[in-house]
């Protein structure tokens, strides 16, 4: 097996220009210091958490909101990327059991705060956080959003459980667990909390489908991107890459050669549909073109982002962004992926 890996610049002809919304720094700045004000992580693994820079890839991927829905959905994502860093050493069981503590908070905020839990001060940070969702939002964004990050987080649950048993998926099944934990409805609906996108604009066939386009993309970009770094910590599993390699008998370049041509085959079906979508009244047009500029936004924002922040390439980011290599790292022990047999699926 080769030693490093090759990434491939899948988004090299993507039709959508860089920017960055003008109160980064200010709510950046903010939004760390909320995080940290919790303590919820201890010193060392908070400043490895700060080094993933969450509120720059905020500010690239909705560069258009005001300051104050910027300020939410960076807290918002430091508070979605700090449980998938809880749950990430969690067993199915501890993650189900926080979880449904999570959700019922998010469900109605001004409720007490159950007593005697683990990770109290995580249930203080989605209290206050969904507080500030429910008083910024449009009412049927709100609680469109609250169905979305339910659903995202039941299927962490099952991808704790997945990890429990070292249990890899195939493809298909894969992306129907996927499309949960990459949460895209969960991160466009961000986009969205000051407007109402109506049932019958976003459930149209035309838009759904290319809504679910643009997620697997987030999806597939994230899990190449991702994978090297997850063998370290013993989570890819989880990872296309692994379930490629697993499925089709792929070493690691050919897997992700395999998932780059997936991208490309998934961008082409979707700027194609993003070219031919009916037509709505001019209320719905209005929220429906934020929609699509966000869901096109996205790939490019967080490519930059990876390449920004030590989230996957630490401090070898700016030489893998020229060299587009990266020395292949070695599994965690107990985990070894490559070594494990698929559970046969029907």
């Amino acid at each position: 097996m080769s030693s490093t890996i090759r990434l491939p610049d899948i988004l090299a002809n993507w039709p959508c220009q860089l920017s960055i919304n003008p109160h980064h720094e200010k709510v950046s700045m903010e939004s760390h210091k909320w995080m940290e004000d919790y303590k919820v992580l201890p010193e060392h693994a908070q400043a490895r958490f700060n080094r993933c820079d969450f509120p720059l890839l905020v500010a690239l991927a909705y560069p258009d909101v005001c300051e104050e829905q910027l300020r939410i959905i960076s807290d918002f994502h430091m508070w979605f990327f700090l449980f998938d860093e809880i749950t990430d050493v969690k067993s199915g069981k501890t993650t189900g059991e926080l979880s449904e503590n999570v959700i019922n908070t998010m469900r109605d905020p001004s409720n007490p705060l159950p007593r005697s839990v683990e990770n109290p001060t995580f249930l203080e940070m989605s209290q206050d956080l969904w507080l500030r969702v429910y008083s910024f939002s449009v009412p049927k964004s709100a609680q469109d959003l609250f169905v979305y990050t339910k659903e995202y987080i039941e299927d962490v649950v099952t991808e704790a459980e997945d990890r429990d048993k070292k249990y890899v998926r195939n493809v298909a099944n894969y992306f129907d667990i996927r499309r949960g934990t990459a949460a895209p409805m969960v991160i466009y609906f961000l986009g969205l909390l000051h407007v109402e996108l109506p049932d019958e604009v976003l459930n149209h066939p035309s838009v759904q489908k290319l809504t679910e386009l643009a997620g697997d993309l987030i999806a597939i970009h994230n899990d190449i991107y991702s994978y090297n770094i997850e063998r370290v910590h013993g989570t890819h599993g989880h990872n296309l890459v692994t379930v490629v390699m697993k499925e089709k008998t792929l070493r690691v370049q050919a897997a992700v050669d395999y998932c780059a041509a997936m991208f490309h085959q998934i961008s082409a079906e979707f700027l194609d549909r993003l070219g031919n979508l009916p037509k709505f009244t001019p209320e719905e047009e209005k929220a429906l073109k934020i929609h699509c500029a966000c869901i096109l936004n996205w790939p490019v924002a967080l490519d930059e982002w990876s390449f920004l922040s030590q989230r996957y390439f630490e401090s070898e980011r700016f030489q893998i962004r020229r060299t587009r290599t990266l020395n292949l790292a070695v599994q965690k022990e107990g985990w070894e992926y490559d070594t494990i047999s698929p559970r046969v699926e029907v």
